[in-house]
């Protein structure tokens, strides 16, 4: 009798969370097309918090996974101070990561073998009995790790699970949703910066240095912490031109390696991008300089301007951090590079032709006095011919 009452109260709590649940997942369907991440991951942790009752604190880990680290945190509930920590190097956070499957422990103080505890102090106050972490998967990918603290003892029953599990999964692509409506956003706010640096640079002819340094200067103020330079290329003679830079890339002399990355991609005429420069580079494509990588470069870009001669130069950007260039991004520096090649041919030209304007003005005055001076002379020839006529006939 005992057990069938227990299994009725149980039944019966389920039935209380299924409900919570139900109310929370159309919450989160409100704010799946929200550009507010902060917002999402709000809904994301007062909802679980929700369902589970009184007593749960919940916290989300975002992960980046080209790093491999653990970015932005957030959380909600009575121990929202205490959970606004990173994840251990070797904590739930990244056994999680390691397993890709949940991990559930209805009792803090006794773990499985094989997997971490959670943070001493939290134990050794019994603040936290219970404790749930469990990954935000996208599309096979981690997004980020859900932690759930439980001030009570709590059993996480297969359908507690179930629920958490499905709950988590709709907030993963909340996340992901939010995430790539802020990237479409960033991009779109950059392209602009970019066309509008693409037309003051068009305005500035016809010194092309100072277009260079237009064009580099602006491209570092659109991408926060970068270094950027341009390598000047001439496709007829084979040879390198000028290098106009911002940041730590400013006094670098060196010529371009032989092997090197810029030598790559004006050779291939095809973008170069490295998220990690302390991995092992692609088969067949470059590594990064030893100088670049012990001054903290930690991925890079380098893109051909290409124009009707042919490749002209390389733009290069470098990171201080690792980065995963997104498909965005890449067509972003492209569309940028494209344009910056036309600035930069246009003002070439201009150049070229003054310099030969120049050249002919001068050639023509030279050719003015050398004409003066053949009539000079051709003058005193008839005056001293003239002469002698005279002196022959007396």
């Amino acid at each position: 009798m005992r057990a069938f009452a227990g299994q009725v109260v149980v039944a019966f709590e389920n039935v209380q969370i299924l409900a919570r649940l139900d109310a929370q997942l159309e919450s989160l369907h409100r704010v799946v097309q929200s550009r507010n991440l902060d917002e999402v991951l709000d809904q994301t942790l007062n909802g679980v918090n929700s369902i589970l009752g009184e007593g749960t604190s919940s916290s989300i880990n975002l992960y980046d996974d080209l790093p491999g680290t653990f970015g932005s945190s957030r959380a909600a509930g009575p121990l929202t101070k205490l959970l606004e920590v990173p994840p251990r190097p070797n904590g739930t956070g990244r056994y999680v990561l390691k397993t890709g499957k949940p991990l559930y422990l209805d009792d803090v103080t006794q773990p499985p073998p094989d997997c971490p505890t959670i943070r001493d102090a939290e134990t050794k106050r019994n603040v936290i009995r219970s404790f749930a972490a469990l990954p935000l998967m996208r599309q096979e990918q981690v997004v980020g790790v859900l932690f759930v603290n439980l001030q009570m003892p709590t059993s996480f029953s297969e359908a507690i699970r179930r629920i958490l599990e499905l709950f988590t999964s709709q907030a993963a692509i909340a996340i992901e949703n939010a995430r790539l409506l802020n990237e479409i956003a960033e991009s779109t706010r950059r392209l602009a910066r970019l066309q509008k640096v693409a037309a003051i640079s068009s305005v500035e002819l016809p010194d092309l240095e100072k277009i260079l340094q237009v064009i580099v200067q602006n491209l570092t103020d659109v991408i926060p912490g970068a270094s950027c330079g341009i390598r000047m290329y001439d496709p007829s003679l084979g040879k390198f031109g000028i290098w106009v830079a911002t940041g730590p890339l400013k006094g670098w002399q060196k010529a371009p390696r032989a092997k090197g990355t810029i030598y790559y991609v004006i050779t291939t005429k095809s973008a170069l991008y490295r998220g990690d420069t302390t991995a092992a580079p692609p088969e067949g494509q470059p590594s990064v300089r030893k100088e670049f990588a012990a001054q903290g470069v930690r991925a890079i870009a380098v893109l051909p301007l290409r124009s009707k001669r042919g490749v002209i130069g390389a733009l290069y950007i470098d990171l201080t951090s690792p980065h995963s260039f997104s498909e965005n991004e890449k067509q972003l520096l492209e569309l940028f590079a494209d344009q910056a090649a036309v600035v930069i041919e246009n003002a070439r030209l201009y150049e070229e032709t003054t310099r030969l304007l120049r050249e002919l003005e001068d050639r023509i005055k030279e050719l003015e006095k050398i004409g003066e001076l053949s009539e000079e002379l051709s003058a005193d020839a008839w005056l001293g011919g003239v002469k002698r006529g005279f002196t022959q006939q007396e």
